[in-house]
């Protein structure tokens, strides 16, 4: 469970024992509630300490989050506003959170036309109405987006969102570039995920715990499939699937590697700045401006698609599998070149 969702449901816990004043409120009982909440809204049955829930409370009665609560303990035990009519979840925003709202719902506007968030059209349109006075025309033109809602698949991506939503199991009619016919599959799906403008679909096919990745520009049919289970992956888990990947390829038994590379001295500061991955180490400067960084992922086709971008710009040195491959590659578009 993220973090800040996590801490959304203390704040409210801690929030609503605080304006309760038909009870006294001891600290274990503040956790108490807290662990209440996580429970019943995701599950949680790990609980937390009370080292946290004074945390919480000390950030509450701090400005970092804006809050300046005003916690008092009475009688050196028991915890309440000292303001009965005071509630976190009814302060105002400020002018800074309102530029803040405005920004986001300015980036909003732009993906409206996007078929997953056409049913938010509206409530898109009245919130940049109300922010921007009616101007949508200062609203859109400060961020731009590279999309292209007409890719071929896009039109599932809507129906999709909803099926994983629903934990509801799905039969896929699926044609790959090296198929001269289409295949079915019944899989209970986990999550959209997109890369480089193409959207591909994590799924588990029925009676398998293996990931299977489906681009939507190749899927041909989505049906329901109502009379089926769905079917969890404890083992898969989309906050941290993929972060030891470039791109979209892996399984269970993909095993992360240390690469080693270095860049021409042109792209040597646009690395550093746009790292290939979040695990990028900066190694070393050259003499002569070049640089050696290291990336610890899984070797993907993804991922070498990516060093082939850079041309001349990246070698790779290590290790000597992900080097030959490349070599490979190379040498077969010189041959097409001569």
């Amino acid at each position: 469970m993220p973090a800040t969702k996590n801490a959304l449901i203390r704040y409210r816990a801690i929030d609503s024992c605080l304006r309760d004043r038909m009870r006294n409120w001891t600290l274990q009982d503040i956790v108490d509630k807290c662990n209440e909440a996580l429970y019943e809204a995701e599950g949680a049955a790990s609980g937390v300490s009370i080292r946290s829930i004074q945390y919480d409370i000390q950030l509450m009665r701090s400005d970092k989050l804006g809050y300046n609560a005003p916690i008092e303990v009475y009688n050196r035990k028991y915890y309440r506003y000292s303001d009965p009519t005071y509630s976190i979840f009814g302060q105002s925003l400020s002018s800074k959170e309102m530029n803040l709202i405005g920004e986001v719902a300015s980036m909003l506007f732009q993906m409206r036309d996007y078929a997953i968030f056409s049913d938010m059209g509206e409530a898109i349109d009245a919130l940049i109405h109300k922010l921007f006075n009616g101007s949508e025309r200062a609203a859109r033109q400060i961020i731009h987006f590279d999309s292209m809602p007409l890719l071929r698949g896009f039109e599932y991506i809507k129906v999709l969102y909803q099926h994983i939503k629903d934990r509801s199991v799905i039969k896929i009619g699926y044609k790959s570039f090296s198929s001269k016919s289409i295949t079915y599959s019944i899989v209970s799906p986990y999550l959209l995920k997109e890369f480089r403008n193409r959207w591909f679909l994590i799924a588990s096919k029925q009676g398998s715990a293996e990931i299977n990745t489906f681009a939507l520009d190749r899927i041909e049919s989505v049906t329901l499939q109502s009379d089926i289970e769905f079917q969890d992956n404890d083992r898969f888990d989309p906050q941290q699937f993929f972060d030891d990947v470039v791109g979209v390829t892996k399984s269970f038994n993909s095993k992360p590697r240390t690469i080693e590379f270095i860049t021409s001295p042109r792209q040597t500061d646009y690395i550093r700045t746009k790292p290939l991955h979040q695990s990028q180490s900066f190694k070393r400067l050259y003499d002569d401006g070049r640089g050696l960084f290291s990336i610890t992922v899984v070797p993907t086709i993804e991922l070498y698609s990516v060093f082939l971008s850079y041309g001349a710009g990246i070698k790779v040195i290590s290790p000597q599998k992900v080097v030959r491959h490349l070599q490979t590659v190379i040498d077969q578009m010189h041959k097409q070149y001569q």
